[in-house]
């Protein structure tokens, strides 16, 4: 799949999601394959609080994972916004040897 498909892909999962920041994960292994793909989600125990897209695809893609890229969009899902990973997705990322990188256009 080449990097448009992807971003265009990134872009329409996390325009799914049901919180504020709309946040997708697309996971890959070593072959550079897809292995997963996630966006963000609700957490209702806490007020205005998300299961981080990056997190939840590091519990669920399995040991094969190697790179992890998000994104944000807009509210519309048509605009990409900034983002970085928070610190806690990033030391366990580090502790399982995934790399994380942001898109941003």
């Amino acid at each position: 799949m080449n990097e448009r498909n992807i971003i265009k892909l990134l872009k329409r999962k996390a325009g799914k999601s049901w919180c504020r920041s709309k946040v997708a994960a697309i996971g890959f292994n070593i072959k550079n394959e897809i292995i997963g793909k996630v966006s963000n989600q609700p957490r209702f125990d806490r007020k205005n609080g998300s299961i981080h897209a990056e997190m939840k695809l590091m519990r669920t893609a399995g040991p094969g994972l190697v790179k992890i890229l998000i994104c944000r969009v807009g509210e519309s899902g048509k605009n990409f916004l900034p983002i970085d990973p928070c610190p806690m997705c990033l030391e366990k990322a580090k502790e399982l040897g995934i790399k994380i990188e942001s898109i941003v256009i």
